[in-house]
């Protein structure tokens, strides 16, 4: 009789117990739902968007004057004259050049002439590579139109210049017949210099 009379009680509390915890669950396990269905129902935070860094091209090494052949050609025409210059990567790599080229026109003594310079197409032509890349054997050519020349002096033994990114000069003598016509004496001798092209 005394294990029932105080066994009863024992076996009511764990009772009690048991359902105290089962409810404790539910308890929290609604609370987690709540707390879900709120989340869902709340916009997510928007993130940053993240820039990856564009890894830029293996650099090309810049042309030299060992890497290249050159040779020159102009002709004489009523009111201008149009002189070319030609190119030709004999080294065993890719080499680039600045583009339009760096060029200049010199006489007889090497002194450059007091020309106004100008790029056809303009350098902030944006279908115009600044760079152009030459490849072993590569033939690359460009053009210098030169006009309205009122200055006294010869035209005979002219040097063309073209200055590489070093800071190296190729130079390429040129015969020229006439000189150009003088169109305008209060405006300055105009030189201007096409962009790379490939020979037709």
């Amino acid at each position: 009789m005394s294990f029932e009379i105080t066994g009863g009680p024992l076996l009511f509390n764990g009772r009690l117990d048991q359902m105290l915890k089962h409810s404790l669950l539910v308890l929290l396990l609604l609370v987690f739902i709540s707390g879900c269905s709120q989340s869902d129902s709340s916009p997510l935070p928007t993130q940053p968007a993240v820039n990856f860094p564009t890894l830029a091209p293996d650099t090309l090494p810049i042309c030299q004057t060992g890497d290249l052949d050159i040779s020159s050609n102009a002709d004489s025409g009523p009111d201008k004259v149009v002189m070319g210059m030609t190119l030709s990567n004999k080294s065993q790599h890719i080499c680039t050049l600045s583009n339009p080229p760096k060029a200049s026109l010199l006489d007889k003594d090497k002194n450059p002439f007091k020309l106004q310079t100008t790029t056809n197409p303009s350098q902030s032509d944006l279908k115009v590579p600044a760079v152009r890349e030459v490849s072993p054997e590569e033939i690359v050519i460009f053009a210098l139109t030169w006009e309205n020349y009122c200055q006294p002096g010869s035209i005979q033994n002219l040097t063309l210049r073209l200055t590489l990114d070093d800071g190296q000069n190729l130079d390429e003598s040129i015969q020229i017949v006439n000189a150009p016509a003088c169109k305008d004496k209060s405006k300055p001798s105009a030189l201007v210099i096409s962009s790379f092209s490939s020979p037709p």
